[in-house]
């Protein structure tokens, strides 16, 4: 019998832990088997597998569940199911032939998150304004800036983004979206161990209100700011956000990236990885952030 409590959750939080990332494919049957004995949960493998099948359902649509709650939220899950009726577990940074080069390489880069999270946390807040910068070029703005460390007035990086060209035009000379530009604006909290509150978030909406109508005392250079410019929000932090702020920021429209979901995108983006020997370089890291390397500081 059961020595330990037996449920979908209990046994899918015991397979994020035991799979590694980069594990091949096993039949997920025989994979909750295998978690129950080691973790003698069942005593013995033949009651083991009969017990798999009984909860082999529930744990397939949480998982499926959790990997899709990955994906929305720019996450990395640690496993995933496989095959044409998802009867296979493997790790999520499986490099799976099938796939095509790009997904594969960002699949394998995606093993290094936890160093690129520990290389973010090790940044200075100065620093890590100007990833956040960094990251709004890997995203498409052109010329992105950081602003003075001390006359910032709220807006600590910001970037136009252009459309011209990512929008659909049935005109070949183009069209509307030429004339279609976002403003990216946001700020950088550096608070690895604090999280992110609600005044945090109204303090940005009312930063960039004031400069879109002229009410700020700041300038920011290359900013100009019309009253119906479109603009996004951007909030980053190498920490998280309390509830109260992520229910804020729902609501708010506010895009926002703890220090997961920045570590997540970096990797992805190929930001410290040397893909030829598949490992996390700390100083390539900077390097690729436009950073001084520490070693050299």
């Amino acid at each position: 019998m059961p020595t330990k409590k037996l449920s979908a959750d209990h046994i899918v939080g015991l397979m994020c832990t035991s799979i590694k990332a980069d594990d091949p494919p096993g039949l997920l049957h025989d994979v909750v088997a295998d978690i129950l004995v080691y973790h003698n949960i069942i005593d013995s493998y033949d009651q083991a597998f009969e017990t798999a099948e009984t909860v082999l359902q529930s744990v397939k649509e949480l998982l499926l569940s959790r990997q899709a709650e990955a994906e929305r939220d720019g996450l990395v899950w640690s496993c995933e199911l496989y095959g044409s009726e998802d009867e296979y577990v493997r790790g999520s940074s499986f490099r799976d032939p099938t796939l095509s080069d790009e997904e594969r390489r960002v699949r394998a880069n995606r093993i290094h998150i936890k160093s690129a999270k520990e290389a973010l946390v090790s940044l200075t807040p100065s620093e890590f304004e100007l990833v956040c910068t960094r990251v709004l070029e890997l995203m498409g703005c052109s010329e992105p800036k950081t602003s003075p460390i001390r006359d910032d007035g709220g807006i600590d990086f910001y970037g136009r983004l252009h459309l011209r060209g990512r929008l659909d035009s049935s005109s070949p000379l183009g069209g509307i979206d030429g004339r279609v530009n976002i403003w990216l604006l946001g700020q950088a909290k550096h608070y690895p161990k604090n999280r992110i509150q609600t005044a945090h978030v109204r303090e940005l909406v009312g930063s960039v209100e004031l400069a879109r109508t002229g009410g700020a005392i700041h300038t920011w250079e290359g900013l100009h700011l019309r009253p119906f410019d479109a603009t996004l929000q951007l909030l980053f932090t190498t920490g998280s956000f309390t509830s109260g702020a992520e229910r804020l920021l729902d609501k708010s429209g506010m895009i926002s990236m703890n220090g997961d979901q920045l570590a997540t995108f970096l990797c992805d983006a190929g930001v410290g990885v040397d893909e030829l020997s598949n490992s996390f370089d700390s100083n390539k890291f900077r390097e690729g952030l436009g950073i001084v390397p520490a070693a050299i500081l």
